[in-house]
């Protein structure tokens, strides 16, 4: 319509220098062409001034495609992968990625073949190096900074960066080996204590804990559990937003039964918000633990959202990025490929229909996804052991996390307009620690998670197997 609005007042503006010399002094013919252009100038008007009062859309509609939906199959392993499309390589890890592409480039195997071209459509690896030169008084600090271990210092004077890039997403991520294996700073005082105190002093001025009394309701009350309770967000940040909350204070002391119900309620209050208003179809939830996590109060709880447009900030921009995927290979699926270039390199753990990963372009520290056709038990079941994975089996620095969830669309559409089930979880940090653990890195340049994503599922992968 615009670019109609444009080239219409281009031919009208020659029509005018046509039209305002005037009647010709003689000739009929001549007469003619210029009652011909003044009636042209005229409709120029009319259709100037029908343009200028056309009322405008409040949005413009994108083009809308169908992708392949997300399914359950069976994926490829690292053994196969190591079988079949390396030549000698060593074992996958971090630092060997480049030289794995390079080896896996020249794979005559279909399948191989296959996959590579899917994982450089995905992922952009780049490498670089660095060194640095140390005064005799900084090197005493440096080697104590790595506990004295001669081969860790040595690194110091050829350093290797690894970028790893999703194209689709835009999410890049920097990978020095060395700074993973820094050690933890000493405590003061062991995490699970901090927390065990930190439990006991909030538990008695705790609004969560007298919910009846000192937290408010919206217009469709409450959804409450055996375990776990809704109650309206007091400083709401849409129109349905809400929290899901444990009626246990403790903020890591949860069993499965209590976090399955949490799950429950949360997915009853996206039934409640769907039935009251049909219009709001797209349900995602975040859940931080823990102050220095960004919780607002101790006691676990999570943000619930049922949107009508789209859905919630960067959980929207995955659902962008499959789509864009989708229409660059049609009939294939993000969610999938994704998934299977992380199982080829070991980086997955299945329970049932729902699988995790540990994401290799991670927007934080230990970064798990858990992705799954729906949201069903296998899905909350791997959710639980991914958490209890990171709050029982790793403890150091993980004892406090952030994540975001999404779920599919309440209409049961699989187009490009819903998700599947997932949730992204990052750990934060030592949970007493008074630093931030967020900088000007992850908001403004690449963001550097130093842990180590093999290293994280190997952890996991026993978590969940126990």
């Amino acid at each position: 319509m615009r670019k109609l609005y444009y080239r219409t007042m281009r031919i009208c503006a020659g029509v005018w220098a046509g039209s305002i010399m005037g009647p010709p002094s003689a000739g009929r013919g001549q007469w003619l062409r210029w009652l011909m252009s003044l009636s042209l100038f005229m409709l120029c008007v009319m259709m100037y001034i029908a343009f200028s009062n056309m009322s405008l859309p409040p949005v413009i509609q994108m083009g809308i495609s169908d992708w392949a939906p997300y399914r359950t199959h069976p994926l490829k392993d690292k053994g196969w992968f190591e079988r079949t499309c390396l030549q000698g390589t060593g074992p996958l890890g971090l630092e060997g990625i480049p030289d794995v592409i390079v080896d896996w480039r020249h794979s005559k195997h279909v399948e191989c073949r296959d996959l590579y071209l899917t994982f450089i459509k995905l992922l952009e690896v780049r490498q670089e190096e660095g060194s640095v030169d140390l005064p005799d008084p900084f090197k005493v600090k440096v080697r104590s900074w790595l506990a004295n271990d001669n081969s860790l210092f040595q690194h110091i004077y050829d350093q290797r960066m690894v970028f790893i890039r999703n194209k689709y997403t835009r999410e890049e991520n920097v990978f020095n080996p060395l700074r993973s294996k820094r050690p933890l700073p000493k405590l003061e005082k062991p995490e699970r204590q901090y927390i065990e105190e930190l439990s006991t002093q909030t538990k008695e001025g705790c609004d969560f804990c007298r919910y009846h009394e000192y937290t408010a309701r919206d217009s469709l009350g409450r959804v409450e559990g055996l375990h776990s309770f809704t109650a309206a967000n007091t400083f709401k940040l849409d129109r349905w937003h809400d929290l899901v909350l444990l009626k246990k204070h403790h903020p890591i002391n949860w069993t499965q039964e209590e976090f399955l119900d949490l799950m429950e309620t949360l997915l009853k209050w996206f039934e409640k918000v769907n039935q009251a208003d049909q219009n709001y179809v797209y349900p995602s939830a975040i859940w931080d633990l823990l102050p220095h996590a960004g919780a607002s109060q101790v006691h676990p709880h999570l943000h619930s959202f049922m949107d009508k447009e789209r859905y919630q900030g960067f959980q929207d921009q995955w659902r962008e990025a499959a789509m864009r995927y989708s229409g660059d290979f049609p009939k294939r699926n993000y969610f999938s490929d994704l998934i299977q270039l992380h199982a080829i390199m070991g980086l997955t753990v299945q329970y049932g229909s729902a699988v995790a990963f540990a994401n290799i372009v991670p927007k934080k520290d230990n970064e798990m996804v858990i992705v799954s056709e729906r949201a069903d038990r296998d899905f909350f079941l791997l959710w639980y052991f991914v958490l209890r994975g990171f709050l029982d089996d790793m403890q150091n620095g993980t004892m406090c996390f952030s994540s975001g969830a999404a779920f599919p669309s309440m209409t049961g559409d699989t187009s490009s307009q819903s998700l599947p089930a997932y949730v992204r979880i990052i750990t934060r940090g030592i949970v007493s620690d008074n630093r931030a653990d967020i900088s000007s890195l992850e908001l403004f340049t690449t963001p550097n998670a130093n842990t180590d994503p093999f290293h994280v599922i190997s952890v996991m992968k026993e978590s969940v197997l126990k």
